[in-house]
Parts: structure tokens; sequence; C-alpha cells
């Protein structure tokens, strides 16, 4: 039986350059197709995106319910930093030619902190804590703990550059420990994007008035004089430039960054990571294995990278210490596939790079055609004979929404076989199958 019915579908799109250039310009965008497919395809489709939904619902009630539930038990030892950046705030005058249109200078704004640096990446954003910290240490200096509440964008707080600096920073300034909190996807709105939109109404005013604000370090200034209960801080570019001359390279990526919804730490360069954030926080009890806790230690601190289960708290444990022993097992947490590898999934030129997926207990090799947090869309080839090394592209397309965890690895393109089939590589295909 066919069925046709309409979906929301990237697709890329080419447009040509002026003359003179041969090349063109691809581009991504969303359009909404009609498809022809089997019933049981649509049904197979169908409950794939079920179970991509049912996980999204589940992730926004459990970080807005562990938000809300720290926030009602929080300590005098901890405290909460809530942090988003604005979209940059145009510089303006009360009056202006209008050659001056294309010639405004942009302000950063991170939550309360102004800047003149464009940088969004981590050493900007450690940089930005600074202020903060100084802020915390002066005025509640018996804090020790510090929960970090944020979205999820993988080039600024979900990486591995923020995870370092996680681990490493709240040492340098004497905090014991803390936790990092993502909420879900498309839901993180919260109070910092309410304190973004009033000082850009202030600064707006200001302007109406006849003010001018042809800088940031201006915007800082006259956002002081409007009495303001908002703490401002200002953040000098070449400060920012320090801090990225001092980030460490090579940094290892920590496994399954795109699925983690919180990450704890203890211990300089040791992290806890789990898929969402566990209620055990609040009661101060950080070492739990619950929702799939996994320890890694970045190799730049010590001899290797470890991926190790946090053992369960025993008896002798005290659940009212803060900042408690960890335990470790050395048993995995999960049975990985055989051949399966780590992927660094915070990198912008995954779009377009062959995988194996594994669907069903079998492989299958295709292109990457999008991605969020915690799935990617896979164009999948088809098997030529049970179990071979034999793929061919299916009349009908085959394009899903895995799991990244279903990702095996990324592979090189397959090699052409016969006029219709190709096979992966035999030694990557051998190690995939022994």
């Amino acid at each position: 039986m066919r069925v046709t019915y309409t979906e929301w579908s990237p697709e890329e799109k080419e447009i040509s350059r002026p003359q003179g250039n041969k090349e063109a310009v691809s581009f991504k965008v969303t359009i909404k197709k009609q498809i022809e497919s089997s019933l049981e395809e649509l049904i197979d489709h169908f409950n794939l995106l079920l179970h991509k939904f049912k996980k999204h619902a589940f992730n926004i009630r459990q970080q807005f319910s562990f938000s809300r539930e720290l926030k009602r038990t929080l300590s005098s030892q901890e405290c909460i930093v809530h942090v988003d950046f604005s979209e940059n705030y145009v510089c303006k005058m009360s009056r202006e030619i209008q050659a001056v249109h294309f010639s405004h200078q942009q302000a950063t704004m991170h939550t309360d902190r102004i800047s003149e640096s464009k940088s969004k990446g981590p050493p900007a954003i450690w940089q930005h804590f600074e202020h903060v910290f100084d802020y915390i240490r002066a005025n509640y200096p018996s804090v020790s703990v510090v929960h970090f509440f944020s979205d999820g964008p993988c080039m600024q707080y979900r990486q591995k550059g923020n995870l370092f600096l996680f681990s490493t920073e709240l040492y340098r300034r004497g905090f014991k420990s803390g936790t990092w909190n993502f909420f879900e996807a498309s839901h993180g709105k919260g109070a910092p994007d309410g304190v973004g939109g009033v000082l850009k109404r202030l600064a707006d005013q200001l302007v109406c008035q006849g003010h001018d604000i042809p800088d940031p370090a201006t915007l800082y200034r006259a956002l002081l004089t409007t009495g303001t209960t908002v703490k401002l801080f200002y953040v000098e570019a070449e400060r920012v430039e320090e801090a990225h001359s001092l980030m460490p390279e090579n940094i290892t990526s920590v496994p399954g960054t795109m699925r983690i919804h919180q990450v704890v730490t203890n211990e300089k360069g040791h992290l806890i990571t789990r898929d969402v954030s566990c209620m055990c926080v609040t009661q101060k009890n950080v070492s739990c294995k619950c929702f799939n806790a996994r320890q890694f230690i970045f190799p730049t601190l010590s001899r290797g990278c470890q991926i190790i289960e946090a053992e369960q708290p025993g008896p002798s444990n005290n659940p009212a210490n803060v900042n408690p022993q960890l335990t470790i097992s050395e048993r995995p947490l999960r049975e990985p596939h055989k051949g399966h590898q780590e992927i660094d999934w915070s990198q912008n030129d995954m779009i377009g790079s062959w995988c194996v997926v594994t669907y069903d207990k079998e492989l299958y090799p295709g292109i990457i055609l999008a991605k969020d947090e915690a799935n990617v869309q896979v164009k999948c080839m088809h098997h030529a004979g049970q179990g071979k090394n034999r793929f061919y592209w299916p009349p009908l397309k085959d394009e899903i929404w895995y799991l990244l965890d279903d990702i095996v690895r990324l592979i090189p393109a397959p090699e052409n076989v016969t006029l219709r089939h190709v096979e992966i590589q035999k030694d990557i295909w051998a190690e995939l199958t022994k």
C-alpha cells in the first residue's frame, strides 16, 4: 500500500556566483516536501520520530524540574549562575548621516557583561566570568559550589573547550566543585534573555533622548547612569585576546558531548557527565550513577583519557557533604559496537560526511545530511545481500534521524565494485564485523 505525506526536510541548494567565477555556492534550506512511501516505511519513520520526541519531551521536563528544585534547596555554600549571550547590540547615534549606516560598532552582551570583543568561544566566556567570580568572592565568601545553567550551543557552552575550562578555572578561583546544566534544545529561554532585553531597551531610550552611543565602552558608561539594578561589568577586548592565547591546543573531546545535559566536577580536570540533570545533586550527592553517569579525565592533566562508571555511593558516604569523594568502578557502563569510534559532533564540517549506522543490529553506510543536539539525519544505502559488504542506493530515499549512539563511526566514501554496487573499505569492514 502506497501513501503520500508531507514533511519538513533540509535540502541543499546551489546558487551561481557572479560571472568569471565558475564555482557555485551551496547552502542548506528547510522546505516542506511531499513524500511517497509504503505504509510500512511510514510507520517505521513515525516510530523513530516518536521515540525522538519522547526523549525530547522528557529532557525538557527533567531540566526545568531540576532547575526549580535546585533553587528551592540551595544552601549558603552554593550559588547559581544562569548565562546566555544576547544578540549583539548595534551602537548608534541620536542623529547620523546616511554613510554611517554601515559603520556601526557592535557590543557583545553576555547577560550583564559588555565587551567590544566579538568572540563568544570558551576563552571569552571564562574571561567574562572573572568579574562574576570577583563579585561572588567579595559578597558571598561562603560559596564553594557553583551551579551553571545555560542553553547548549556547540560553539559556545556545550563543547570540549568550555568543559575543559569548567574543570580547571573553578579551582583556580578557589571553588571546590561545580555543575553545568544544559537546558533542552529550543527550551533554554530564561532570566538572561530578559536582562539582555532590558539593557538594550534602556540603551535605545538614551539614544531617543539625544545621547550618542558610538561604541561598547560608551554603552557601558551610559547604562550605569540609568540607575539600573542590573550589576554591570565591562570586559576589555585585550583580556579576551590574552585568554585565547593561553587556551591549550588539541583538547580531547568528551565522549557523547552532544547528548550531555549535566556535567559535574569536584576535582581538577575530572568530570562526571550525565544525559540529564539528576535530582541527587539537589541533595548534595554528586557522585551517583543515575542517568548514564560516566567519569572523564582530561588527558592534558593525566597520562590518558579515561571513561569509567561512577560507583553508587555506599553507606559510608555522607549525602550532606557538598564535595563528596568519588568512588570509581572499572566496569564499562555500556557495551558499544565492536567497531565503534568516538566522534566529535561539535565540528562544523560533519554535513556530507560518510558514516556507518547500526539499525536492527545491521550495519549500513550513509551520508550525514543534518544534525542537532542528540540526533543525526543520515541518507542510508541498502544491503545487496544480508551481512555482505555490498550496498546500493534504494529507489526511494532512505533518510532517517538516528540517535548519536547509533552512529558507529565515520568512514571514507565506499568504493565502486560494480556499476550499481559499492563496498566499505575491506579493512574497515573487517574491523566492524569481527
